[in-house]
C-alpha cells in the first residue's frame, strides 16, 4: 500500500524476465527450471500432480518420482504409463497431452477486497498456495475469461441497520457443518495450515473444530463459529482427532 507504482514496476520486470533454463547434474541427471506467473505455476503443478496420480496403487515409484515422469510426459506429448507390471492394472492413463480426468478443472483461489477488484483501491491480493500479489495482477486474473468471481457476502443479502451483514454459520440441517460462507471465511482468514512451519494452503487443507463438536449435546461446546474453527493440513487434522495433541 505504501508504493503501489513500485510494486507494479517490479512485477512488470519479473514478467519480462520469465524464462526456462536447464542445468546439468551429476550421474547422468539434469534439472529443468522455469519462471512464470504465480497462477500458471499453480495450474502447471496441478496438472503434473493429477497425471502422476493416474497410476494404480501398485506402482512402486514415489510421489516425486511419478511427478518427474509425468512432467516429462506432459512436456514431450508422450504416454505416461503405470509401472506396476500387473495384468490386472486398474490405472486410467489419459491420452498424451490430456490430464485425468479429461474434463478436470484446475481451480486457483485468489482473495482480494471489492475496492481493489473494481480499481477503486490499490491493496494487495493473495493467491492461495503462493502468497501476496499486486492489485494489478488481481485485476488481470479477474479479467480472465475463465475467472469466476464470488463475493463472500452473496448478492441480495439483507443489510443490518449498522451497515454490517449477518451470514449463517452452519448448515440449517446440520449444526456441525459450516456454511459455505463460514468455510470460505476461515480459509481466507488463515491462508495456510495454522500448524507452525506447515505451508499447506488453506484451500488444500481442512476446516477443523478447535474444541471438538459435541454431537450428543451440541450446546455443551465445540460450536461451529469462526472463533472455534481453523485450518489444519490433513495429517495434523487426523493427528489431533485420533492421536495425542498438545
Amino acid at each position: 500500500r505504501q508504493d503501489p507504482d513500485a510494486v507494479r514496476e517490479a512485477r512488470r520486470r519479473a514478467v519480462n524476465d520469465r524464462r526456462v533454463w536447464t542445468t546439468p547434474k551429476p550421474d547422468g541427471m539434469g534439472q529443468m527450471s522455469a519462471t512464470m506467473s504465480a497462477e500458471n505455476v499453480r495450474i502447471a503443478a496441478a496438472a503434473v500432480k493429477a497425471l502422476a496420480a493416474a497410476v494404480c496403487e501398485h506402482d512402486e515409484r514415489t510421489t516425486q518420482q511419478r511427478a518427474s515422469d509425468a512432467m516429462f510426459a506432459l512436456l514431450s506429448g508422450t504416454v505416461f504409463e503405470c509401472r506396476c507390471g500387473r495384468e490386472d492394472c486398474t490405472a486410467r492413463i489419459p491420452e498424451p497431452g490430456t490430464v485425468p480426468p479429461v474434463d478436470a478443472t484446475v481451480v486457483i483461489h485468489v482473495v482480494c477486497d471489492e475496492a481493489t477488484l473494481t480499481g477503486e483501491a490499490e491493496h494487495a491480493g493473495f493467491v492461495a498456495g503462493h502468497g501476496v500479489v499486486s492489485d494489478e495482477q488481481v485485476r488481470d486474473l479477474a479479467a480472465r475469461p475463465d475467472a469466476v468471481i464470488k463475493p463472500l457476502v452473496p448478492t441480495g443479502t439483507p443489510q443490518n441497520p449498522d451497515g454490517t451483514f449477518t451470514l449463517p454459520a452452519h448448515l440449517p440441517s446440520d449444526p456441525y457443518r459450516p456454511s459455505t460462507a463460514l468455510d470460505t471465511y476461515v480459509r481466507v482468514r488463515d491462508g495456510y495450515s495454522i500448524v507452525p512451519g506447515n505451508a499447506t494452503s488453506s484451500f488444500d487443507a481442512d476446516v477443523e473444530h478447535v474444541q471438538e463438536y459435541d454431537h450428543t449435546n451440541p450446546a455443551a461446546g465445540g460450536q461451529t463459529v469462526p472463533e472455534n474453527l481453523n485450518i489444519k493440513d490433513r495429517f495434523s487434522h487426523v493427528l489431533k482427532t485420533f492421536g495425542n495433541w498438545l
